[in-house]
Order: structure tokens, then C-alpha cells, then sequence
């Protein structure tokens, strides 16, 4: 097993139906991604996954969406344009909010929630909830814990697992958005995370 160190993708610099949005911005190390202050956006790990993973996620911030898109073969970083059928931009919402371009979203699958974790939207930043993404053989599982980094983790209230068109040659995004707009919850000295933090990631497959 080997233990990577992940990073966020440069932001988009325009999405959503109305354009001229943005991603927000990324730290210098590209571990810590913080939402634009107005409007929605959303952001994704800069590698595609194959084979069995996992990768936890330090999420601060209300109105959150997130989860994966996935496809047999063709996946691409660069279909994350941050396009959104939505003109407010993207916030990992399902096929036509989730940031993939117009002419390639309906060519994946997601397993996402909007609202994630439990199904709240609001007073999410209460909290700073660890998403946690995973692969094992032909299942795709989104957990969260409010505990920390290590769990115990509980299971998504509705987009908790799939096993359908998940095979050998499966191609996976994990993408975290908001359409929270304002209030993104605490700032980094209050919780010791930006709103979005990636904190581990685990290739079963190496």
C-alpha cells in the first residue's frame, strides 16, 4: 500500500451558465482550496483514480455538495471546466451541477449529494466533517465523520454506495462544491482547516 499526497486542481476561471465565474483559490502547497466568497463553485483532486483508493477530505463550509463522477475509459481532468446548468456555477450537485462540461456530463456517472453529508445544508460550518472517498474491487462508498480524520465514519444518507458500471477499467473524479454563496464556515485558525482540506490518500492498488 502506498500512502500519495493529492492535490486540488487549479480552479476554473469561468463556469456555470452565466459565466464569468470562478473556482476560488488554492494555497501554495495545493492542499487547501478555499471557495470563491460569491456564488457557487466547486473544485476536484487533480488525479484521475483507478484501482482501489482512498482519500479523506477536511470539508468546512454550509450548502455542500461532493462526491465522484466516474466512467468506463475516456475520463479527463481537463472536462472539469466548472460548467454548471446552474448560472450561479457549480457545486458537485449532480450531472449538470457537478462542473463537468456541457458537451461531456451526461457521458459520466456520479455518486454525489447535494445536500452531503447527511442530507442539512445549513449550520454545516458548525462542524468540520472529513469526507472520505473509496474504491474497493466494483464498489464506490462516500462516508463522513464529524470525529476526525480516522472516523468511526457513517455512511452518506443517500448517495452512500454503488456498484453499478463500476469494473476493472472504472475512472474516477472526486470533486467538493458548495452553493452556500456567503458564510463558508470557520476560517483556518478556528478550525485549523481552510473550507476544503485534502488530508490523506491511499493507493490499495501499488
Amino acid at each position: 500500500m502506498a500512502v500519495f499526497k493529492y492535490y486540488w486542481r487549479t480552479p476554473y476561471t469561468a463556469g456555470g451558465s452565466g459565466g464569468d465565474k470562478t473556482g476560488g483559490s488554492i494555497d501554495s502547497t495545493r492542499q487547501e482550496w478555499t471557495p470563491q466568497s460569491s456564488g457557487y463553485s466547486a473544485n476536484i483532486i487533480d488525479h484521475i483514480f483507478t484501482g482501489d483508493f482512498e482519500v479523506v477530505i477536511a470539508v468546512n463550509q454550509n450548502y455542500t455538495g461532493c462526491g465522484m463522477a466516474y466512467r468506463t475509459g475516456g475520463a479527463s481532468l481537463d472536462h472539469f471546466t466548472g460548467y454548471s446548468n446552474d448560472a450561479n456555477g457549480p457545486y458537485c450537485g449532480g450531472e449538470t451541477t457537478w462542473g463537468i462540461s456541457d458537451a461531456e456530463n451526461g457521458n459520466y456517472n456520479y455518486l454525489t449529494q447535494y445536500h452531503a453529508f447527511d442530507g442539512s445544508g445549513a449550520a454545516q460550518n458548525n462542524y468540520v466533517y472529513h469526507y472520505k472517498a473509496s474504491r474497493m474491487m466494483n464498489e464506490l462508498r462516500n462516508h463522513y465523520s464529524t470525529n476526525g480524520a480516522l472516523g468511526p465514519w457513517t455512511a452518506f444518507s443517500s448517495a452512500n454506495d454503488t456498484q453499478s458500471s463500476v469494473n476493472h477499467s472504472t475512472q474516477v473524479l472526486i470533486g467538493v462544491g458548495t452553493a452556500g454563496d456567503n458564510n463558508r464556515g470557520y476560517d483556518g485558525a478556528s478550525s485549523g482547516y481552510a473550507p476544503c482540506t485534502i488530508v490523506y490518500g491511499q493507493d490499495y492498488t501499488n
